[in-house]
């Protein structure tokens, strides 16, 4: 297979990922469809970590130490910089609505929250932008470390993960196995897009995810959900490689390309139109295709149609550099 720097598949694998993000994000998916929220969360943020371990090779390949170390805080001060400002947003918006909000947000502790505590961030959805910096900046020595004694200690950190507050590091500590995943992946390339185009990969990755989806529901089993997420991740971007002809190839690339804006966007629209229909008396199970399209589609429209417009604003709250590179970009 030519090695290529963009694969469509895997984009659109990505695309599939912010797809089920809105789903899951959406409001009140939780109480209106407990199955489908307990199925997209089985998976969908370690494919992402996957996936951003496996594009990490900017920051793990070769070179000298000071390119490499300029490379990673680069691109971390990159999606920084959309976390401070997403959050500052955010945390406003609840503030002027406390009567609607869940969680108020107390003004004097917004700071440390911010910079210390992303699991007290008003904006709770960006632990994962916070989680990924940090993977970002341990990406270089994750290579330099050997795989046969890194490997399980990350395994048994994600079956015994510490409630670790600070820095978020508990959630690092949970997830960090699947972007390592990635990187090995990496390593391996072309052997791995080749397997991931075979009906057969689909096909095991499908049936080990189901059963370990319909084993772990009410069971406490160490390690399975961990086997569950990786095949369920499998499963997508296999599924992305053999099925491209039936999928909207377009429409997923596009949802790939912009998935870290998505991601940072997506409760503006969220959270105004679900109190917005609530107040109207409309039930949940109709509020949730509403908020689901909103934080899909009007972020997608900021990228497509304003960003591009106003590089300010793809900077500070797209993860876009001046020149309009996406951190997340390969």
């Amino acid at each position: 297979m030519k090695k290529e720097t963009y694969i469509p598949e895997i984009q659109a694998a990505r695309g599939v990922g912010i797809i089920l993000v809105a789903l899951g994000h959406s409001e009140p998916v939780r109480d209106a469809y407990p199955l489908l929220f307990s199925w997209i969360y089985s998976f969908h943020m370690p494919l992402f970590f996957l996936l951003s371990g496996f594009f990490s090779s900017r920051l793990t390949q070769g070179g000298p130490v000071a390119e490499v170390i300029r490379s990673v805080f680069r691109r971390a001060f990159y999606l920084f910089v959309p976390y401070l400002s997403v959050s500052i947003g955010y945390s406003a918006l609840k503030h002027f609505a406390s009567p609607l909000a869940k969680r108020p947000v107390s003004l004097a502790d917004l700071p440390v929250d911010i910079l210390l505590y992303p699991g007290n961030n008003p904006a709770l959805f960006l632990w994962f932008i916070y989680a990924l910096m940090i993977m970002w900046l341990l990406a270089p020595l994750l290579t330099r470390l050997p795989a046969v004694l890194l490997a399980p200690l990350l395994v048994l950190s994600q079956m015994y993960s510490p409630d670790v507050r600070i820095f978020g590091l508990g959630n690092v500590f949970h997830f960090i196995v699947y972007y390592y995943l990635g990187i090995l992946a990496a390593a391996k390339r072309e052997e791995i897009l080749n397997v991931m185009g075979r009906p057969s990969t689909c096909g095991a990755a499908l049936a080990v995810f189901a059963a370990g989806y319909f084993l772990a529901r009410g069971r406490e089993l160490p390690g399975l959900p961990l086997v569950t997420a990786v095949a369920g991740s499998l499963w997508v971007v296999s599924s992305c490689f053999i099925c491209k002809k039936w999928l909207p190839m377009r429409f997923l690339e596009t949802c790939g390309r912009y998935s870290l804006q998505i991601y940072l966007l997506q409760y503006f629209f969220i959270f105004p139109l679900y109190f917005l229909l609530k107040s109207r008396g409309i039930d949940g199970e109709w509020i949730v295709p509403f908020t689901f399209g909103a934080g899909l589609l009007l972020p997608l429209a900021l990228c497509r149609w304003v960003f591009p417009r106003c590089a300010v604003l793809a900077f500070l709250f797209g993860g876009r550099d001046l020149e309009g590179q996406g951190v997340m970009r390969y």
